[in-house]
């Protein structure tokens, strides 16, 4: 209002309310930021629109305004920066028909990495090319809207463990827990499995990765969803399978949970080898009627601290079935074990009566159970690791006197037989007891006391064939014309592994020759002949003497 005075006197005024000319305006703006569904927190997708309502007061009707926004992140008091790096800015001229009302502004943004952030718009009204009016308070939470931060963490399993067998068909549930999302949101949770050791995926028969998908509508914020693959495992013994998780709403990723390291989302597929051997290590073993093996189980990939149970029983390659005992069960061992590590070993023991399994290959077949389910097992015929197989020992001898199959008849006769073992177990203690045969009436040989002629020779087999000799000192002077026949026995620990008794066989069989004696008839006349000859030879050896002196005489 203006007074125009004369000597202190009024002689002018000007006071009129409704004036533009004499008025000034001092506009005011605030804004309210939403994304273009009207919430104040949206997903973190590729393409947001956010709307800033500015509201105004104060301007003049009629007069051509614009509003410019710039967007700022709350936590650095930064400008939000777009793709090519400048900040994200928009703007738009308005008239208003009166002095207050409201005008928005729109923003596209990408938020797909702001995850957790709180987006700020500060706005500022020009009239004329001139700041007017702005506002540009980074705490005003009517002009920010926040970008959750959605999260997923998953559990997968088989059948309620994280470990299992490798079977052909595997069926495995993923429970994804997610927080942070819209209600009443569609959204798909993408799966896919890792082998742990390589970091590759898990690829099926065909080649391709083996996946799976859920979709569903969040009735809150947080919740659970299932995930199911199913994949033949029978080839990934010893591997770890991790489960991969995606959350996607439209076309963007907004959450993921992708640790090879995460043990919740991890299944574990134990594998198992097996080394059959007898107590002291060997493959082979004699047909003795208690054969104790002792099988080492080889584990890898379990989960230490669980207690597991591994079951082993014996099969015989031959026919695949199990070896039985002579109570008709079949032959097993078990043993209970809380491994500390992943890897490791664990025996069984298993007693065999094997006399009857002479040739056999026998074969250890295991399988190990946490809580009553098997999550490994090893039953391969084939394997030689897990087998071991039953000698067939066999003798042959060869029976001499000073070298000979002939020899006369007399006192303190020594014999050699010389017996040929195969298919011992070198290193262990054996015995072969012989015995004389006469093979013409095929009843052992007796001395004059009526005792057995036998020996016997205790030996350590150097190696799976060899020879040993066994030597029999006897009285043959009443056997002239006998024709004697060695039988041999091997045995150990008194179990008989071996005989050759073979009447016919002329490499084991002596001849035994008659002494000649002076009352035989059947020389006397060469004795007479020799005494003649002698006699008329010693006559005429005289006669000419006698001659020869008489001749010296004359």
């Amino acid at each position: 209002f203006e007074d125009l005075q004369y000597k202190q006197e009024s002689i002018a005024v000007h006071a009129d309310l409704s004036d533009e000319g004499q008025t000034v305006h001092f506009p005011e703006i605030s804004t309210t930021l939403t994304s273009a569904d009207g919430n104040k927190e949206m997903d973190p997708l590729s393409i947001v629109e956010l709307v800033d309502s500015v509201s105004y007061t104060n301007l003049i009707a009629g007069e051509e305004y614009t509003v410019n926004g710039t967007l700022m992140v709350k936590d650095t008091g930064k400008a939000l920066l777009d793709a090519d790096g400048n900040p994200v800015f928009a703007t738009t001229k308005f008239t208003p028909v009166e002095s207050k009302g409201t005008v928005d502004l729109h923003f596209t943004i990408n938020a797909s990495e702001l995850h957790g952030q709180s987006i700020v718009a500060f706005e500022t009204v020009q009239h004329k090319g001139k700041d007017v009016a702005s506002h540009k308070d980074i705490d005003d939470k009517s002009q920010t809207v926040k970008v959750k931060n959605p999260t997923i963490s998953t559990t997968a399993t088989v059948d309620g463990e994280h470990i299992t067998f490798a079977g052909d068909s595997i069926t495995l549930t993923d429970v994804v827990t997610y927080e942070n999302v819209t209600p009443g949101k569609e959204y798909t949770i993408n799966g896919s499995l890792m082998v742990k050791d390589t970091g590759k995926a898990l690829l099926d028969k065909d080649g391709k990765a083996v996946i799976a998908f859920a979709t569903f509508t969040a009735e809150e914020a947080n919740g659970l969803v299932t995930v199911t693959f199913t994949f033949n495992a029978s080839n990934l013994a010893g591997q770890s399978i991790v489960a991969f998780e995606e959350l996607v709403f439209g076309s963007d990723v907004i959450a993921s949970h992708k640790d090879i390291d995460d043990e919740n989302q991890t299944i574990h597929i134990p594998k198992v080898g097996t080394a059959l051997t007898d107590t002291g290590g060997n493959k082979a073993v004699d047909p003795m009627d208690k054969i104790e093996l002792v099988d080492r189980v080889s584990y890898e990939n379990l989960i230490p601290g669980n207690i597991y149970t591994v079951d082993g029983r014996l099969v015989l390659a031959s026919t695949g079935k199990e070896l039985v005992g002579a109570d008709g069960k079949a032959i097993t061992a078990t043993a209970k074990f809380k491994p500390a590590e992943s890897s490791g070993s664990i025996d069984l023991e298993f007693v065999v009566d094997a006399t009857e399994l002479r040739g056999e290959s026998i074969v250890a077949f295991e399988e190990v159970f946490l809580d009553g389910v098997v999550v490994a097992t090893h039953a391969d015929l084939k394997d030689e690791n897990q087998t071991v197989t039953v000698n067939t020992p066999s003798i042959k001898t060869k029976a001499t006197v000073n070298g000979s199959h002939q020899f006369i008849a007399k006192k303190g006769v020594d014999l050699v037989d010389e017996v040929s073992y195969s298919n011992l177990t070198a290193g262990k203690e054996y015995i072969v007891t012989g015995k004389l045969m006469d093979k013409a009436i095929g009843k052992v040989l007796r001395d004059k006391e009526g005792k057995e002629i036998a020996a016997s020779t205790t030996f350590t087999a150097k190696a799976t064939n060899g020879t040993v000799d066994v030597k029999f000192h006897f009285d043959a002077s009443d056997l002239g014309g006998k024709t004697l026949v060695v039988f041999e026995d091997l045995y150990c620990n008194e179990i008989k592994l071996a005989t050759h008794a073979d009447l016919h066989d002329a490499a084991q069989t002596v001849t035994v020759e008659h002494v000649p004696q002076t009352g035989d008839n059947s020389n006397i006349t060469l004795y007479v002949v020799v005494f003649v000859l002698s006699a008329a030879a010693l006559f005429v050896f005289a006669y000419y003497l006698k001659q020869k002196d008489n001749k010296n005489v004359k």
